[in-house]
This record gives C-alpha cells, sequence and structure tokens, in this order.
C-alpha cells in the first residue's frame, strides 16, 4: 500500500520577485507581467515540484493575521457589510447569488503529496 506525506503552502504570485522575474522572462522575453499575475506562481511550484512534490489543489484565498482563510462565497450584502463595502469599492456588480467574488487576491493554498519511500 502506497503512503503519502502531505504538505500545505501558502503562495503568493508576486511578478516582480527577482528570480520569479528571471524565470518568466525564459518563458515570455516579451511580456512584462502585472505584478499579481497568476503565471508568478509557477516558478515556485515547478521548484517545488522538481523536489518530488505533486500539486493536488490550488485555490485563490484572502488570509488575515491570524492566518484564517477566506475563500470564495459568503453572506450576501447588506447581511455582511463588509462584502458590501468591498464590492462598492471594486464596483463588482451584484449578481444577486450568494456566490460571487468579494475580494481580490494574490495569495494561493495549495496542498501538495508525494510517496513516502520505505
Amino acid at each position: 500500500m502506497q503512503k503519502w506525506e502531505y504538505r500545505t503552502v501558502i503562495y503568493r504570485a508576486n511578478a516582480r520577485d527577482p528570480e520569479t522575474r528571471e524565470y518568466l522572462k525564459t518563458l515570455w522575453p516579451d511580456w512584462e507581467p502585472p505584478a499579481s499575475a497568476p503565471q508568478a506562481l509557477l516558478y515556485r511550484l515547478n521548484e517545488i515540484g522538481s523536489r518530488g512534490w505533486e500539486l493536488i489543489t490550488i485555490q485563490p484565498v484572502y488570509i488575515d493575521d491570524d492566518a484564517n482563510i477566506l475563500v470564495h462565497g459568503g453572506p450576501k450584502p447588506p447581511e455582511d457589510p463588509v462584502t458590501a463595502t468591498i464590492k462598492a469599492r471594486a464596483r463588482i456588480p451584484s449578481s444577486g447569488g450568494g456566490m460571487e467574488p468579494t475580494r481580490y487576491t494574490n495569495a494561493y493554498f495549495c496542498a501538495f503529496k508525494r510517496p513516502i519511500e520505505e
């Protein structure tokens, strides 16, 4: 029976990080990516993958100071005045459903696994 080791990591997409910027230039020499372009995750994902870790899930998330993770969805305004304020500032229209974006993020929750060598 195969045994697995797991790891969870929060990666932030940061195309201005020098190592990431250099890596992206090898893939797309003429592209100047926005600071939070999701492609900026490739450097870190490939680095951990080269050590035998397989990405099993990735989810954009918002992290607070206590490392609590806010995910997509949640209460609709007016039940949640914070969401209503953020949506108004970001000019996100309400679709009337509870599953709609409420925040922008460059943070991604990633879970990895790799086989345990016996």
